[in-house]
């Protein structure tokens, strides 16, 4: 999986394309994220999962008691409400058919040291996969965005 993680928190910032975590030792370090297009997930219904925790400091910093919690999300792009497994970090979503390819809703979360007053806020922008890229159909047919078939005009559903 590839994600771009854009760090600050005090410390220098820098631009990563790795998955691991250099800690900024006297801070809770919560990166911005960037999913990739190649590696999420499409609309219509599209279901994808992110590890949050691999991308900060917060089992380091606040000495593994960590809380998770969801703070915003684009409502437009991901069906109810996000959730955010509040010790494990673990951030599941699931697409709607208004979710536009190739576009980045954002989910904005928050990383809490449970014993501490620390606490950062960390986002994902998180890339609709284009199902229809690259994809060529013969007259008469478009491609779904929500499955990338070529299908007869007539039966495509316009969201």
């Amino acid at each position: 999986m590839f994600i771009t993680t854009h760090t600050a928190c005090g410390c220098i910032p820098s631009v990563t394309s790795t998955t691991t975590v250099n800690p900024c030792g006297d801070c809770l370090r919560v990166p911005g994220l960037i999913l990739d297009c190649v590696d999420s997930v499409g609309p219509c219904g599209g279901v994808g999962q992110i590890d949050l925790s691999t991308f900060n400091n917060g089992d380091t910093f606040c000495g593994g008691a960590v809380e998770y919690t969801l703070i915003s999300f684009d409502d437009t792009a991901f069906v109810t409400s996000p959730t955010i497994n509040l010790t494990t970090g673990v951030l599941d979503f699931i697409t709607t058919s208004a979710a536009v390819p190739n576009s980045y809703p954002v989910i904005t979360y928050q990383v809490h040291c449970v014993d501490q007053i620390e606490a950062a806020q960390g986002s994902i922008q998180i890339c609709i996969q284009d199902q229809c890229q690259n994809v060529v159909c013969p007259a008469g047919q478009a491609c779904d965005e929500c499955d990338g078939i070529c299908k007869d005009i007539s039966d495509i559903e316009v969201s």
